[in-house]
């Protein structure tokens, strides 16, 4: 007997550390991907911020402007139409792969993602780079299961390791990554994974760390705790984002159904968000991109009421209509953006009812973008996590989760599904309706 648990020990004791070797290996691919992704979108965002802004001199260029944003536009929609797995944050694909529910050909997926998600950021669009980057993490992961000819289990290990590095090397965030895959791919607690995730996500962010430096992606500073008289002000707020949730998942979800109805070539449905967004842009030039300059608002010169609620509204219609048409996208960033200016909004309307100080505004704030995410894709350790490490705010770790699980209640009890699920569901039944 002895014997027999010491070679199952050495088994085990072997494969533990094949996970963390295969799992480290993943870890420096995603995190050199999408670092090399992260520049080409900040280096590039900046060439098209001034490109938006020469349409203002001239009709020529006005014109000059559209016609490229068109063209942009175009290429996504044709890499969608060759393509439809690309569509989208790419969670819900590996959502439906862990599930076995869900077949991605890496092959094209890894440079069709990459290359759309890359024209969609740069032009402006409101998405985020966090679930592409966790859908070609994934792919990565993917490709060297199908290149080592592993076992299916074994695939879906490496699949949960480049998801985990894709997050984690999008934000800084190991612990998010690990935690997310835990939470949300996969819903249970298991060694193996945890290793194998745990391994990818750490040196994921070694990698980005190395070359963006190791100062939080959303540097609010130091800020002043909330007094613990104030905390009902964070019940408030947590149970408001909580009902406001489900507009969005709803908003999501009936847009996507339209969308799906329009007889009309993919590559146009593309093509109308991009050509949209640049109108706007040009129009309001702080409108661009995902919108994380708004979080910093309250820190800053923050804006009226009346301001950020148009901001609040004109980011929702935005993310809605370039989200739902099926491009390659994220809503993570998006998300908390819109949290942050609602809990802007919110905690404005307190500092003139006299309630609070005008510094905890960007508090209130942060507790919103956990809040927000946690109801909206129901996976409240994530939300404070992601928070916490993107900020490096840890000394709110109590506020922040206390509003991440109290809007989490909030739409439990409302019976909504969470928003990745949703998607999946719609991709589902699209592919269903088409065989």
């Amino acid at each position: 007997m002895k014997q027999l648990y010491k070679i199952k020990h050495r088994a085990d004791s072997m494969k533990l550390a094949s996970l963390v070797m295969y799992g480290s290996i993943i870890g420096v691919l995603v995190g050199i991907l999408i670092s090399i992704y992260r520049k080409l979108v900040i280096f590039l965002q900046s060439k098209m911020i001034l490109f938006y802004e020469s349409a203002k001199f001239s009709i020529v260029n006005l014109i000059l402007v559209l016609l490229v944003i068109f063209i942009f536009g175009l290429i996504v929609g044709k890499l969608t139409e060759n393509e439809p797995k690309i569509g989208g944050s790419g969670i819900p694909q590996v959502s439906g792969q862990m599930k076995g529910i869900m077949s991605i050909n890496w092959k094209k997926v890894l440079p069709f993602k990459f290359i759309g998600g890359l024209i969609g950021l740069v032009s402006g669009l409101t998405v985020g780079r966090e679930g592409p980057s966790v859908q070609m993490g994934a792919t990565v992961g993917h490709s060297l299961g199908e290149i080592g000819n592993r076992k299916e289990e074994d695939k879906k290990l490496f699949i949960t390791a480049g998801a985990a590095a894709g997050l984690s090397s999008a934000f800084n965030a190991p612990l998010s990554g690990l935690v997310f895959v835990l939470e949300e791919l996969h819903q249970k607690f298991d060694r193996y994974i945890f290793l194998i995730a745990a391994s990818a996500a750490f040196l994921s962010d070694y990698v980005s760390s190395l070359i963006f430096g190791t100062k939080p992606v959303i540097d609010v500073g130091h800020l002043k705790e909330i007094p613990i008289g104030n905390y009902y002000l964070i019940i408030l707020l947590s149970v408001i984002i909580g009902l406001l949730s489900q507009f969005f998942i709803k908003g999501i979800f009936h847009l996507k159904v339209l969308y799906n109805q329009i007889k009309l070539p993919v590559y146009l449905k593309i093509v109308f968000p991009f050509v949209f967004t640049a109108l706007v842009i040009i129009n309001f030039p702080n409108l661009f991109g995902s919108g994380e300059h708004f979080i910093f608002m309250p820190i800053e010169l923050n804006a009226d009421i009346q301001t950020q609620i148009f901001l609040l509204i004109a980011k929702f219609v935005l993310l809605l209509l370039a989200f739902c048409s099926g491009m390659p996208g994220g809503i993570f960033l998006p998300m908390l953006v819109l949290g942050a200016l609602i809990g802007n909004v919110f905690a404005s309307v307190m500092v003139s009812l006299g309630l609070i100080g005008q510094e905890y505004i960007i508090v209130f704030s942060l507790i919103a973008m956990a809040a927000n995410f946690s109801a909206i894709v129901r996976s409240p350790i994530t939300a404070m996590l992601l928070i916490l490490e993107m900020t490096g705010a840890f000394v709110y770790f109590l506020p922040i989760s206390l509003g991440a699980m109290i809007s989490y209640l909030v739409i439990e009890m409302i019976k909504i599904k969470p928003v990745y699920e949703m998607l999946l569901d719609v991709m589902i039944n699209k592919e269903k309706s088409h065989q």
